[in-house]
């Protein structure tokens, strides 16, 4: 698995652990996330160092450096690329009737949540 999936399926994770789901799911949905916290921790902190490395701090604000732009994004996009080591426990979510999540939520929530029709 590579870090992109993991934190682009962050935000659609965050957004069902927001959803009202029986206890057990609510459980094991919290495990997942708690189990993806230090890839996520290991990406902020390696994006964090990137960032400053090309960026100018104007007032409150990173801007790139135009030269370095090219470098920056190369650097990000190979940490996003790394390949992790994280056992992932897919949960069973079961019926979506009363959760409302887009296309590009569920594309992502792959691999992490398994949902009712899923096969």
């Amino acid at each position: 698995m590579k870090i992109r999936q993991v934190i682009d399926a962050l935000p659609a994770l965050q957004k069902l652990a927001d959803k009202e789901l029986p206890i057990k799911k609510l459980y094991k949905l919290s495990k997942l996330l708690g189990s993806l916290d230090n890839e996520i921790a290991f990406y902020n902190a390696q994006r964090g160092k990137i960032i400053a490395k090309y960026c100018d701090i104007i007032g409150d604000k990173y801007v790139p450096r135009e030269e370095d732009v090219g470098k920056m994004n190369d650097e990000i996009n190979e940490l996003l690329n790394t390949d992790i080591e994280c056992e992932i426990n897919e949960v069973f979510i079961g019926d979506l009737d009363n959760i409302v999540l887009s296309y590009n939520d569920l594309v992502t929530l792959r691999g992490f949540v398994r949902i009712d029709g899923d096969e």
